[in-house]
């Protein structure tokens, strides 16, 4: 498969999964508790189309686009993150080795979870330092 025909192939599994995620949203909706950005989206299209709104922000190729343009940015915000953090701990082993370090003590052999973040501040610092 050719590069153009593999782009195009992602192109269309990302709207797909897309517009299944937010199709599930859709069931589950509770106007009064909007838990983040897609079930707020589809509480302003259901305002949309009951007030009969013709060309409107809010319909469904404008949320697959958002939703889109959302996993392109945050794909390459850690990309560069990580490449930072690579870089620098090359250049400043002293500050790997106390990384390192930090998560050996705080984690372990288990598997990682968003608490432990919490408990390692120094790591918490020096991601922030590299974005």
């Amino acid at each position: 498969m050719g590069a153009h025909k593999t782009i195009v192939k992602n192109e269309t599994e990302m709207h797909d999964f897309i517009e299944t995620t937010f199709i599930e949203y859709l069931q589950d909706l509770d106007e009064n508790n909007q838990r983040n950005f897609i079930e707020s989206f589809l509480v302003r299209q259901k305002q949309e189309n009951m007030k009969m709104v013709h060309g409107g922000y809010f319909h469904n190729e404008n949320l697959i686009g958002v939703v889109n343009d959302l996993f392109g940015a945050g794909t390459d915000t850690m990309g560069n993150t990580l490449r930072w953090a690579i870089l620098l701990m090359m250049k400043y082993p002293e500050i790997q080795s106390k990384v390192q370090a930090e998560i050996a003590r705080e984690i372990g052999d288990i598997q990682p979870r968003t608490d432990h973040r919490a408990k390692m501040p120094y790591t918490d610092a020096v991601i922030h330092e590299c974005q």
